[in-house]
């Protein structure tokens, strides 16, 4: 799949109060974002309007959890596009997303989790 461009809507990067005006407006769009595998396969397509809808109902999902507008919520800082979904999801939910990383080496998992769990701690991120 190449990219696409939108024919009937304007390019425009400084008209948003904040990132999810800037996703409300591209979903109005054709375009999106690929996603590669480690050997430069496409493996995925999703559009901003598919991005969006996921995100707006990952988002009332997260709100039934009960935490408060403003609450880190730690997500896997990974490659595919359910990280997008996610970051967006808090977005439209008034949380923060705070990215954790994923493993970088093989082994090691015990030293990874204390990693993690100190990250989540120091940033208040439930």
């Amino acid at each position: 799949m190449t990219p696409t461009t939108n024919s009937d809507l304007p390019f425009s990067v400084d008209s948003f109060d904040c990132l999810v005006d800037g996703l409300n407006y591209a979903a109005q769009g054709e375009t999106g974002c690929n996603f590669y595998s480690a050997r430069g396969e496409l493996t995925e397509t999703l559009t901003y309007r598919e991005l969006r809808e996921d995100a707006i109902e990952l988002a009332l999902r997260l709100v039934r959890f009960g935490l408060p507008r403003g609450a880190r919520v730690a997500i896997v800082a990974d490659t595919k596009s359910d990280f997008f979904r996610f970051f967006f999801g808090c977005q439209y939910a008034g949380l923060l997303p705070v990215p954790m990383p994923t493993p970088m080496t093989l082994g090691g998992r015990d030293a990874h989790i204390s990693r993690l769990h100190m990250m989540m701690k120091s940033s208040s991120a439930s």
